[in-house]
Formats: structure tokens, sequence, C-alpha cells
């Protein structure tokens, strides 16, 4: 267990589910007492000088301090069962030391969730240390009994374990020393040829025009066209790799249109229609589609789908170095903090350095007076997109080809999610058209679900569209 013990620092604040840590602000001068009562808890938060060495890891190690995450202004998770902190806080390049307090698992957004409606019940995932010595098991049946569930009430996924419970019950679960965060489950919601012309994508470099060939984009939406290689959009023929379905066993069709139309704006080839011939961004580009969209209309299958597993899927099998997804969380009203889906998008990312993940920022630009990105768009290791205005022809009307624009491509799109992030970091990190986006059309789409979006040109095959995966699409280009 560990003493509460702080030593000199210069002052820092840190982001920790969403919760505010300043460690100037604990004692006069920065100081816990070494008389303080001892806390349960065999995890600490050490603030250090710089970023930490292998070899200064291994004189933590040497003292007991196992390393489990790094945050980030040099703030690092370890795991330390000695009871004292003076061994580390000696060493010159630490700065400080606290115990991962309980008031810390709970994300700062469920917190406000449970303020304002205290008797709430929440579907929740608890996310666990990731400490392979502990019994898992043992674990769950806590977790289960402090939740007032039987242990067939909670699903396990790895170190993630989601529950429906009351709010009255989270403090109970922080309580455990094994549990590292507490969120909500929040919904999963989806969120050219001009484009090409504005991002100067028609570059020509020593008599070399980039169409992407040789390359393989990955692609995790609702689905694609008819779901079968043999008649899929002529856009996409012969250069697609795989169909994997993961929200619909066996099914990769695209009823809904938002995932042909992304892929279209990706990588869609040459297909003429009357005078203007439409192509994605990168033409000459492999592709692999991830189908999300499952039975009931929503995204991902109902057994949770490690983050890791989708990413890498498409990029150890069919070398897909790039992997877009124009898919988020549903606005619940606050912006959303950096969570575990986070950590997951920046471990994936650090362990397989060549992947590229893109993330689109976000449409919750108008909802709030400030900042509105968060969850997996706020992930370091990704690149998040948001979205520039476009000179194509407004939405409302169907596509006229002769019709010109008055839209600023300079400028952000009013829906487009804002940084920074929750801890401050600056997101998006590139922006690129979103609006009024030409592209494919699946045929599998319901004519009646057309009213929601801009209208039919070149008779079935095409869309335009404003969506959240307008930015996101070509800068995966």
């Amino acid at each position: 267990m560990c003493a509460a013990v702080l030593g000199q620092h210069t002052p820092s604040t840190v982001k920790i589910n969403g919760n505010t840590v300043d460690f100037g602000s604990h004692a006069p001068n920065g100081l816990f007492s070494v008389a303080s009562p001892t806390l349960d808890s065999d995890y600490i938060l050490l603030q250090t000088k710089t970023d930490l060495s292998k070899a200064e890891l291994r004189e933590l190690s040497e003292l007991g301090a196992d390393f489990q995450e790094y945050y980030d202004q040099e703030i690092y998770l370890f795991h330390y069962k000695p009871n004292k902190l003076e061994p580390l806080l000696a060493k010159g390049f630490v700065l400080n030391a606290v115990p991962y307090r309980k008031g810390l698992k709970i994300n700062s957004h469920l917190k406000q969730t449970t303020a304002t409606n205290p008797q709430s019940t929440e579907t929740i995932h608890v996310v666990l240390h990731e400490r392979k010595s502990e019994d898992v098991n043992k674990i769950i049946t806590d977790l289960a009994s402090r939740a007032g569930l039987d242990k067939s009430d909670v699903t396990v996924d790895g170190n993630k374990i989601e529950m429906t419970v009351s709010t009255a019950k989270l403090d109970a679960l922080a309580d455990m020393d094994s549990v590292r965060a507490i969120e909500q489950v929040p919904e999963k919601v989806i969120v050219n040829n001009v484009a090409r012309d504005i991002m100067s994508a028609n570059v020509i470099l020593n008599d070399t025009s980039y169409t992407g060939k040789g390359q393989t984009v990955a692609v995790a939406d609702t689905g694609l066209d008819t779901g079968n290689i043999d008649t899929i959009h002529p856009a996409f023929k012969g250069r697609v790799k795989d169909l994997i379905p993961l929200g619909r066993s066996g099914h990769s069709e695209d009823q809904d249109g938002h995932g042909t139309h992304v892929c279209g704006s990706v990588l869609g080839g040459q297909v003429t229609g009357h005078d203007k011939t439409l192509q994605g961004v990168v033409p000459g580009a492999s592709l692999v589609l991830q189908s999300l969209l499952n039975d009931k209309g929503g995204l991902f299958p109902q057994k949770r789908l490690p983050l890791s597993d989708l990413f890498t899927g498409p990029y150890k099998k069919h070398q897909a170095y790039i992997h877009s997804n124009s898919w988020g969380t549903t606005w619940t009203g606050n912006q959303l903090p950096y969570n575990d889906e986070s950590r997951e998008i920046d471990t994936c990312v650090w362990q397989n350095p060549d992947l590229l993940i893109c993330f689109a920022a976000g449409n919750d630009g108008g909802k709030l007076n400030g900042p509105t990105l968060g969850s997996q768009a706020a992930a370091k290791n990704c690149l998040t997109v948001g979205a520039t205005e476009s000179t194509r022809p407004s939405i409302g009307a169907v596509f006229n080809p002769q019709k010109q624009s008055h839209n600023d491509p300079t400028e952000i799109s009013y829906y487009s999610s804002r940084g920074p992030t929750i801890k401050r970091r600056f997101k998006p990190d590139v922006v690129v058209l979103g609006t009024t986006i030409l592209s494919t059309r699946s045929s599998l789409m319901d004519p009646k679900a057309l009213n929601t979006y801009a209208g039919l040109c070149f008779g079935k095959t095409w869309l335009k569209q404003d969506a959240t995966h307008g930015r996101l699409t070509r800068q995966a280009g």
C-alpha cells in the first residue's frame, strides 16, 4: 500500500479519465505529510522532469514500480506495492508521486450524468488495470456483488467489463483497487471530383500521377453496395480485396448507403456520367471494407469488438496501412473526455507505428459554443480530420454540374466538431472538404432514405451528401 507523500515539484495539471489532477494544490508547498494516512491503492501516478528513458524505467522497476501507462505532461501510471514512496522521490528525475485515487476512476462525463440524475441506470464499462497476475474471476465476482448483479449479468472482454447498474453503485465499484476507469457505453453513430481539384490531388510530380496504386485502404463503415465482389458498384470493380462482415453474420451489403459513399470518396475509380468523370482521391488503391452495421441498424456487433482487432485485422492480413473511420460516439450534451477507446487507439498505433488510423472529428460543432471534439477523435496517435466547406452546389436539390457554389473551401463547416480536447490537446489535426460531397450510391438504398440526402445524380449510381465522412475520406487518400 502507498503512503500519501509528495515531493517538491513544478505545478502541473493533467486529465485522468476527464478529471483534473492538479499536482500543485494538494497541500502547502505542494507537499503531502509523511504522516498522512495510508491509502488503499497499489497504483500511483508519477510526475517526472522529462520523459522517462529506458534506463530510468529500469531504475523504477528495481524499486518495485511496474510501468502501466503514460498520460501526458510527464505523468505516468505505475503499479507499486511497497508502502513508502520516498525511494521513488529520491530519484532525481521524479518530481511527485501520488496514489491513484478513487475520485479519478469515474469518467467526468459519467459524473455529470450522475449529478443530473443520481437515481439513473447506466450501461457502463468497468476497465481494469492490466495485471496478468490478478485473479480476474475473483474481480468479476466482487464487481457483480458490489453492483447488486449476478455474474451472468456482466459481459467480460479482456480487461473491460460491461454491466448495467444504478449510478448509486458507482462509488462502490470505484473502491476496488483493480479498477482503472468507469465509463458510459455510448451509442456509436456514423458521423468528389471537386475535392480532388481543390486539394490538388491531381498533382503530377516527376511525371508520376499519385493514384494510390499498390496501396490498400481499410474502411470501417456500414457496408459496401451489394456486399458481393462480383456485383459490386463499377467504381470499385477489380479493387476490392475483402469484405468483412462484423455487425451482421455473413452480411456486408449496404442498405444504409453511408459506407458506399465513404468508399467512393476514398478510392472510387473513374466512371463517366454525362460530361463529368468522377473518381475518389486515390482511385488506384485497393479496398478492404469492414461492415459495422448490425441487425438493429446500429454499429458494431452486440458482443464488443476490441478496437485493436478492428484496426490490425486488415493491417496484418492485407497490409492495409491506412484505416479510415467515419463513425464516432453519439452526442450526449457535453464534450466527451479521452476515454478507454481513445487509449486503445493510441496503444494500437504505438505498437504498430506504420499504421495510420484516421477518425472523423465529429458533427457536433453547432451543439455547444465551445469545444465539442472528444472520445475516439481525442486520441493522441490518430489523425483527426475536421471539415471545411466545398465549392459544390449546396445540399437541397439534385446535383446540377452547371450550378456554381459560393461556399468557401477555406472555411470550417459549421457542424464540424471543434477542439481543443478536454485535455487541451490541439485537435483536429487537419481539415479537408466535408460538405455536399458527390460520391457513390449503394444500389440497395431505400429510395425513401434519399429524402435525407441531397438527391440523386446520374441515375442510381451517384449521390450528393453532407456527412461526417466527407472530410475524413479525402484525408485518408
